[in-house]
């Protein structure tokens, strides 16, 4: 096979998969963001003080 052909088909394949890749790191930023939107934590995964302070009353 000719060697420039290859170099360039491999050249060519490599800026694919790094396109490929930071475009999944976009996407999943996305998607947890979204999740974070529709899912907000509840006050007792927050930490709140309220339930810290009645579970030392007891």
């Amino acid at each position: 096979m000719n060697l420039p052909v290859l170099v360039f088909v491999g050249i060519m394949a490599l800026l694919f998969i790094i396109l490929l890749v930071v475009r999944n790191q976009k996407d999943k930023k996305e998607v947890i963001d979204q999740m974070k939107q529709d899912y907000p934590k509840s006050k007792d995964e927050e930490g709140d003080a309220d339930v810290d302070n009645k579970s030392q009353m007891h």
